[in-house]
């Protein structure tokens, strides 16, 4: 690889900054998932609604075009941000508006 940069150094340098060795430092601690919501009322189908069921263990970063546009309303698909030795499976009861929803996340 130095025999390489040697021959091209000019071009090299135009279009790489730095190159470091590896290190722990470079591994994510995040990761980025698709789930599917079920159980949540359609009703109450909006990103704040979705931000806070899923708060408790991820971020939602998007909801997905099909669960905006009510194509599939079996469940809602949403991306999320997670750690990554998290699972992106929940279940729980909500109470939302005085009534108590089983949601369930995967």
């Amino acid at each position: 690889m130095e025999d390489l940069i040697k021959l091209n150094k000019e071009w090299f340098d135009s279009v790489v900054e730095v190159i470091d060795p590896w290190s722990q430092s470079y591994v994510a601690s995040l990761k980025i998932v698709w789930v599917r919501c079920y159980g949540f009322p359609i009703s109450l189908w909006n990103r704040d609604r979705f931000s806070k069921v899923v708060g408790e263990v991820a971020f939602l970063v998007s909801i997905d075009k099909a669960t905006k546009a009510w194509k599939n309303l079996e469940f809602a698909r949403l991306q999320v941000c997670l750690l990554k030795s998290c699972y992106a499976r929940l279940s729980k009861g909500m109470q939302i508006n005085g009534q108590v929803y089983n949601i369930s996340i995967e």
